[in-house]
């Protein structure tokens, strides 16, 4: 017997994962214009992209648990 899979996304699921990444994005060009990390070494640029993409899977995680 074929077994349907009821786990099915909400489009209220999708609609607000798009908005915590339009988020994500506007925090990064914030870190990147305004706190000037563009002309920062590597490492601190690197650094502050791991914590942004950090923050956004966590903040994911948390939301669809």
């Amino acid at each position: 017997a074929h077994e349907r899979s009821t786990h099915q996304v909400a489009p209220s699921t999708v609609e607000a994962i798009t908005v915590l990444g339009i988020a994500a994005i506007k925090a990064g060009c914030i870190l990147w214009e305004f706190m000037e990390v563009r002309a920062a070494p590597l490492w601190l640029r690197r650094l502050s992209e791991g914590w942004l993409a950090s923050l956004w899977l966590t903040i994911v995680i948390v939301y669809l648990a």
